[in-house]
């Protein structure tokens, strides 16, 4: 079970955290959790679309923001 976490969050060598899948998964999970709470407790639906849009611009961002910065090795090597 630990190798499939291993390769499930780490980048082609196996070794390397791949921050993006993380993040990803923390999203997903974070979209679940708030779908049960809206659901079972307050009886109120959740729109996983707009969610997933709003998690997606958000990475967007944070992309681009990355990648213009010249320390990331992004655009300004």
């Amino acid at each position: 079970m630990r190798k499939f976490w291993q390769h499930l969050f780490t980048e082609s060598d196996n070794v390397t955290f791949d921050a993006t899948k993380v993040l990803a998964a923390l999203a997903i999970l974070t979209g679940l959790g708030l779908a049960i709470v809206s659901v079972v407790w307050k009886n109120a639906p959740l729109d996983m679309q707009d969610y997933g849009t709003g998690m997606g611009l958000l990475f967007a961002g944070v992309g681009a923001a990355l990648g213009f910065k010249k320390e990331s090795g992004g655009i300004n090597p």
